[in-house]
């Protein structure tokens, strides 16, 4: 459910806030090292919030030295799959599935409203120093896809 609200705030604004991408964060790497056992709950949470800070890290350098590239919540967004899917075949049919996507959206903008709005998308890529380059709201992407294929692998698994 929250990546679900994640998406839909991403996609009519471009924008993802702290506040429900660490909570999200907390619980992605809970239930993979629930569901996967590839770590005790306690040091989920920890490597969670470390994963969290590396982001808002990252977005510092990129602000300090100019090299906009990727936002905090789109890393997350990034990460969040292998720890809820773990190193899978369905952690690459993500990632394949997702980079498709994006670049069909880029290739072919007329489709880019189902998942973006774009007066948001434009004002963030400014704001970002994107330019005029076509742009997609990540999450609203990815979040999908990941509920698809959480969906997909939980119904053919018994």
């Amino acid at each position: 459910a929250l990546a679900g609200v994640l998406a839909i705030m991403d996609r009519d604004t471009a924008w993802a806030p702290d506040g429900l991408t660490i909570p999200m964060t907390v619980l992605a790497f809970v239930m993979g090292s629930v569901n996967y056992g590839t770590m005790p709950f306690f040091t989920a949470i920890i490597a969670s919030l470390v994963v969290f800070g590396v982001g808002q890290g990252l977005w510092w350098l990129q602000c300090r030295f100019e090299l906009i590239v990727l936002p905090p919540a789109d890393f997350l967004a990034f990460i969040i799959p292998a720890a809820l899917l773990g190193v899978s075949f369905s952690l690459v049919i993500f990632y394949i599935t997702t980079a498709s996507l994006i670049l069909i959206l880029r290739k072919f903008p007329y489709f880019a409203p189902i998942f973006s709005h774009q007066q948001a998308v434009d004002e963030a890529a400014i704001d970002l120093g994107f330019g005029d380059k076509p742009a997609v709201t990540f999450l609203a992407v990815a979040f999908p896809i990941l509920f698809g294929i959480i969906f997909v692998s939980s119904v053919f698994s018994y």
